[in-house]
């Protein structure tokens, strides 16, 4: 176990006794590791007298935990990085909410993140447009600190820091969360396992350090790749290797896998109504980023019900390299649930609008951003993807002021670490 003294064992109790007093919509999964660490433990003759105590307390109905003001809302801070975020960062923020009334998403600074964890992908700007679309969130915070104090808390109106059943380590390698938590003002929730962004960088930069060396080994050592060219190998290299992928990185393509349970938790359970007018797009959304949640807000506004469709993984491959899609097709699927400007998914979909779908789901207008991103697709498969729409005049082009796309991100991330 990861505590080494009787009082950070007592602090670590009550957070977790609290967590489960505070849950609204009682959900025995998320507490289940915590709770099991304690039955753990109780067996251990240095921490389980310990825990006994707080545990009784608890039973007792005199817990000494934070008292919220009567009549007050219960308001909850979630701090981060939010660069590159993705299903667990959602899952954190939906478990987080749940804790509360109010959640108030803390968005950490550039350079305390330099600081920590090394420098972001994506500016302070990009990170806070996701984070105001995910439909948990009620409020962001800019510039939040790494290592959370009560006075911040207290500063931003909180009652309480939520954080995940994991330590996270500041600079200096201590609990970050080590004042609120001797403070009875934090609350834990279970972590999501088996995604984090660690992974999605760590393949990005696997294809890109290949490439690299290609380069380099093909007489243009000791000149700078520019991003153009970084990209421009990076897609002639998915077209040379369409054949090859290993085994080794299609089970890391499935690493994720949702439960029906896990869809459930994000799905909005909303029929569209007779009435509605339903709006379709579709594509990857490999990563969630501001150019996706502009081009969700836009389509949403053209009607009254947001429908999208996401790619399968053959057809990601198809249209931008065997490399993609980053991310399992269930897991974009949860990430896109995320956005409080989508209502609906169809998980597992092509490119191509057929006279099928258009009935199947009563679709009155179709959508595509501008400017488009086509990667390696054929011309052919281009003009055919929304022809029919096109010719039942039910096609849209949504003008987007965001330039960002994924190439976006493996362009700053060739320039950060190559």
């Amino acid at each position: 176990f990861f505590f080494n003294d009787t009082a950070t064992t007592e602090i670590y109790t009550r957070s977790i006794v609290g967590s489960v007093r505070c849950v609204q919509e009682t959900d025995i999964e998320e507490i289940e590791k915590p709770l099991s660490d304690l039955k753990l433990l109780i067996e251990d003759k240095k921490y389980g007298e310990v825990i006994k105590d707080v545990l009784r307390i608890a039973q007792s109905g005199n817990y000494p935990i934070y008292q919220v003001p009567k009549g007050e809302k219960v308001r909850i801070l979630l701090e981060g990085c939010w660069d590159l975020m993705h299903s667990g960062h959602f899952n954190a923020i939906r478990q987080a909410k749940a804790l509360g009334d109010v959640l108030v998403l803390g968005m950490c600074g550039d350079e305390e993140i330099t600081l920590v964890k090394g420098p972001p992908v994506m500016t302070i700007d990009e990170r806070i447009a996701v984070a105001r679309s995910c439909k948990w969130v009620d409020e962001v915070a800019i510039d939040t600190p790494y290592d959370v104090t009560v006075e911040y808390l207290d500063k931003i109106h909180c009652h309480f820091d939520a954080h995940g059943d994991d330590i996270a380590k500041n600079a200096q390698g201590e609990d970050s969360n080590i004042l609120v938590k001797r403070a009875g003002r934090i609350k834990i929730f279970k972590r999501t396992e088996g995604v984090s962004t660690t992974d999605i960088v760590g393949k990005l930069l696997q294809i890109a350090n290949k490439i690299h060396e290609k380069v380099q080994a093909s007489g243009a050592e000791g000149k700078p790749v520019s991003a153009k060219d970084y990209l421009s190998t990076l897609r002639e290299e998915a077209k040379n290797t369409a054949a090859e992928a290993s085994e080794e990185s299609k089970l890391k393509a499935v690493k994720f896998m949702a439960t029906s349970r896990r869809l459930s938790h994000f799905s909005n359970c909303r029929e569209a109504k007779p009435t509605d007018k339903i709006v379709y797009v579709s594509g990857s959304f490999d990563v969630l980023h501001s150019g996706t949640v502009e081009f969700f807000e836009k389509a949403r506004a053209l009607g009254d019900f947001l429908m999208v469709g996401i790619y399968d993984d053959k057809t990601c491959s198809t249209y931008y390299g065997q490399q993609f899609p980053l991310l399992s097709l269930h897991e974009r699927a949860l990430n896109v649930l995320s956005c409080k400007y989508v209502d609906e998914v169809i998980i597992g979909t092509t490119g191509i609008i057929t006279e099928d779908l258009l009935k199947s789901f009563n679709i009155q207008l179709v959508a595509e951003g501008f400017p488009h991103f086509y990667g390696n697709v054929p011309a052919a498969l281009q003009e055919n993807e929304y022809k029919l729409a096109k010719d039942k005049g039910i096609y849209r082009d949504i003008n987007l002021v965001s330039k960002f796309t994924i190439d976006t991100i493996i362009e700053r991330l060739s320039l950060i670490h190559i």
